[in-house]
Formats: structure tokens, sequence, C-alpha cells
């Protein structure tokens, strides 16, 4: 009668920390979003002169739980896809395709680039960043906001090295290498991505 009663309250506090797990202290799911909305912007500059432009994804997953903790994420971005918004008419053709060529971003070759998420901690997604094929880590500072019918957006900018992934003038020789160092290494892009659940 003893184990009994026992095993009874044993029953009863399981079940007492289940309920409670539950309401308070359970881990919450993550969910699958669809990208609704975005806006990727480059920008790249010279001592005179900054340009600017944009880039459309190609493939995109996130996964997000109902707090806004990114699980997981992955952008692939279409190379193909890349504007000039600060020039118009011939110019703007000729930069597009001079950032599409060998001597930057080599998209015949390399036409997409990619982001995957590693980690999300203390607001920043640590990840890598794969760009000509040669991939770096990154840590992006970034926002998470609730938007409409349990939606989100996503909003942060990055910075890197055009060096470190190779996009550069490749086989420009001397003149290519001189024309090289009159632009700035550091390239911007800052992202908001509006994101639904599917």
């Amino acid at each position: 009668m003893k184990e009994q009663h026992i095993l009874n309250w044993a029953r009863r506090g399981l079940l007492i920390t289940a309920a409670a797990t539950l309401l308070i202290g359970g881990p919450l799911m993550g969910a699958d979003y669809q990208l609704e909305n975005h806006r990727i912007q480059w920008s790249g500059s010279m001592p005179a002169k900054t340009h600017t432009g944009l880039l459309t994804p190609k493939d995109f997953d996130v996964t997000i739980t109902d707090d806004g903790k990114i699980e997981s994420l992955k952008v692939v971005l279409d190379m193909n896809s890349i504007d000039v918004t600060d020039l118009e008419g011939k110019s703007r053709n000729k930069l597009i395709k001079h950032l599409s060529s060998e001597d930057f971003f080599f998209v015949e070759k390399h036409p997409t680039a990619i982001f995957s998420l590693q980690q999300y901690q203390d607001g920043q997604l640590h990840g890598s960043i794969t760009i000509r094929g040669i991939s770096k880590h990154i840590a992006i500072p970034v926002t998470v906001k609730s938007h409409g019918n349990g939606g989100w957006i996503l909003s942060g900018a990055l910075t890197f090295n055009r060096q470190d992934f190779e996009v550069n003038y490749q086989n420009g020789g001397l003149f290519g290498v001189a024309k090289d160092k009159l632009i700035r290494d550091a390239v911007g892009i800052d992202i908001e991505l509006v994101v639904a659940r599917k």
C-alpha cells in the first residue's frame, strides 16, 4: 500500500513537471517562412565616388521560433541579377558588365553567392559567406521585428573585404593593379528581408 502511494505521488510529480515545462519553460519550435519581400543593396566606392546597386535572391530558406530566434538560414544570391542604381544608360550597362566579368565577380563561372547560418547568438548571425567559390566566416548584426500576421522583418548590414574573395582585376597586368588600387577594398551590403509563415 505504501509503495502504491509513493508511485502515485511520483506519477503526479511527473505530470506537474511536464505541464510546467510546456507552459513556461518548454523550447519553442521553429517554423518555416517564405520570402515575401526583400531589399539587398550593395555599395562600393572609390576616393571620388560611390556606386550602389541591388541583388536578388535565387533561393531562400529560414526557420524562426515564435519568439524571433533564427534557427536556420540560407540565402543564395543570383549574381546574374546584379544591378547598378546610381548610374543610367550606357554608363550603368558598362559597370554591370564590368562587375559581372572575371575582373570582379566572374558571374559566368560563379553565378551565385551564398550565406549559410551556423549560429544565431546575441543578435548576430554567425555563418559563412561564399563568393567566387571562396568561403569565409562572417558575423552579421541583425534586427528581428514582428510583422503582419506572424511574419518577421530581418534587417542588418555587413561589410566584407573584396580581396578576401579575389574580387579584383585578375588579368589586367600592371595597369589592372593600378586601377584596382583606386577601388576601396570594403564592400557594404544592407539587407532587409520580409518573411511570412508558409
